[in-house]
């Protein structure tokens, strides 16, 4: 979902290309921390989504879904991934209000698996999976595993992926408005250590005070950020033999410290 402004479709490392439709942008901002470098924006109408228009994986079987997602609003049901299976959705992965707090949910095969929360306008990696070996189905949300695992009926089907939307009779309802990046499906169980890497991030540092030094009690920013103030009981230690007297532990009344 990198790809260059104004491209018409989501080029795949493997398997099809996805067609996007006119409601759908490239060069958004990635999740930052991650490797990627844009993302796709839908816009949440009838025409935000992406479609390779075939099948990627036989929902009766083993299969995972999941990707970079970042919700624009929480007042309403969206599906982020989802596939077609007749005129019902095989599957469905995205963001659930139905119950009162907006949670995250994956749906399959009657079965329902919803937790964490997501945040407006905050990225989010999530993924979830049905192990036909188990009949169990399972959601992951930033690396970790989400609610509790259901068992499943397995559902055969073999209709086209949707990105941004999901199945609903003749039509499509629960459509995505905001970023979608780095979508992958796999036929296969993504084991917990997998998943973890793939929700990688790297921390971005929005602060650092090394406390080495003060100067009419505020502590600088290395970066020149805002100062971090020292209250009434706080002290720069300068190394030993200079400990700040607020900062010397206190002899107990027989003047014998511990241990000796």
């Amino acid at each position: 979902m990198s790809d260059a402004v104004g491209s018409a479709t989501a080029a795949a490392e493997a398997g099809p290309a996805a067609a996007a439709a006119t409601g759908v942008s490239f060069g958004a901002p990635a999740p930052a921390g991650t490797t990627l470098t844009s993302a796709a924006a839908l816009d949440g109408t009838e025409d935000g989504f992406l479609t390779p228009g075939v099948s990627l994986v036989d929902t009766g079987k083993t299969f995972a879904v999941g990707g970079w997602v970042r919700p624009e609003r929480l007042d309403r049901d969206a599906t982020a991934i989802s596939q077609d299976a007749g005129t019902e959705p095989g599957f469905g992965l995205g963001v659930r209000t139905g119950d009162g707090e907006p949670v995250w949910s994956f749906t399959y095969g009657g079965a329902r698996v919803s937790g964490g929360a997501p945040e407006a306008g905050k990225w989010a990696h999530v993924l979830g999976q049905y192990d036909a070996e188990t009949g169990m189905t399972r959601l992951y949300v930033n690396g970790r595993e989400a609610g509790t695992a259901q068992r499943a009926t397995a559902v055969p089907g073999a209709g086209d992926l949707q990105l941004g939307r999901t199945r609903d009779g003749d039509g499509y309802r629960d459509h995505w408005q905001g970023g979608l990046g780095d979508v992958r499906v796999y036929d296969r169980v993504v084991v917990a250590a997998e998943v973890a890497q793939l929700a990688q991030r790297k921390p971005t540092r929005l602060g650092h005070w090394s406390l080495e030094n003060a100067q009419d009690g505020v502590s600088p920013e290395l970066y020149d950020g805002a100062p971090l103030k020292l209250g009434g009981g706080a002290a720069i230690h300068r190394g030993p033999g200079r400990l700040h007297p607020r900062l010397r532990p206190r002899l107990p009344a027989n003047g014998v410290r511990p241990g000796r």
